[in-house]
């Protein structure tokens, strides 16, 4: 009886302590989950200008555009909750922006405009976190964030288009964020999330309409984003 006695205890001891045993708690269990989330964008970019057409012009300006928005995000993933609090999982996330950057920049002579926009963007994520209550639990996101941009540039002289380019690109960048959830019941909760989007250089060279065919002319973005968001979330 004492032999069969210490077993039961230490097994529930072993079982009780294990990392790898799913959490034990009425509000967040293992699963999938999907959600909606809204807010406000801030978008930075610095700006680029370059103009080439030998014996006749050579300059460049730079400067920096912002622009404050709003954003909204649809999101889905899986998560698992370990018995220490612990959770980890894989999100993916779908966004649009209402951000669009112009600036305009004094090149010698010439005059240039450029402008940027988000068409959309999906976000994959790993997601870690830790559960503080029944309720409350922290988390961050590591991952990227891929962008479909679209933009222009123009040049003019004596206020007469010179040159104009169009252009779309797509450009894949850092992602982080880090956020805090609050269960109203084990099937919804709501989320506040700050996140920061990062997506390097975006050029593109282009020719004036009136220079010779040797000209070169190149534009350049480099944007970030910064973004507050709240939301809910159904957990199947």
């Amino acid at each position: 009886m004492k032999k069969s006695s210490f077993k039961v205890l230490l097994l529930t001891a072993i079982t009780a302590s294990s990392p790898l045993m799913a959490v034990s708690s009425h509000f967040y269990k293992p699963g999938f989950y999907a959600g909606l989330a809204a807010g406000h964008s801030y978008m930075r970019s610095d700006v680029k200008e370059s103009v080439f057409i030998p014996a006749l012009i050579n300059t460049n300006g730079s400067g920096t555009a912002k622009k404050h928005g709003v954003v909204g995000e649809i999101l889905g993933g899986y998560r698992y909750f370990f018995a220490n609090g612990f959770l980890t999982g894989l999100e993916l996330g779908m966004a649009v922006d209402s951000n669009r950057t112009e600036k305009n920049l004094q090149l010698d002579v010439l005059r240039g405009r450029s402008t940027l926009k988000s068409s959309f963007k999906f976000m994959p994520a790993l997601v870690l976190g830790k559960q503080f209550s029944d309720r409350w639990l922290g988390f961050v996101k590591l991952g990227a964030s891929i962008n479909r941009f679209k933009g222009s540039h123009e040049i003019y002289l004596a206020n007469r288009l010179a040159a104009s380019e169009n252009f779309k690109a797509t450009k894949a960048g850092i992602m982080i964020g880090v956020g805090v959830e609050y269960a109203f019941s084990d099937k919804f909760s709501t989320v506040a999330t700050l996140g920061y989007e990062n997506y390097g250089n975006i050029k593109q060279s282009y020719k004036t309409f009136t220079g010779p065919a040797f000209d070169k002319n190149s534009g350049g973005f480099k944007p970030s984003y910064v973004t507050t968001k709240v939301g809910f979330i159904y957990k199947f």
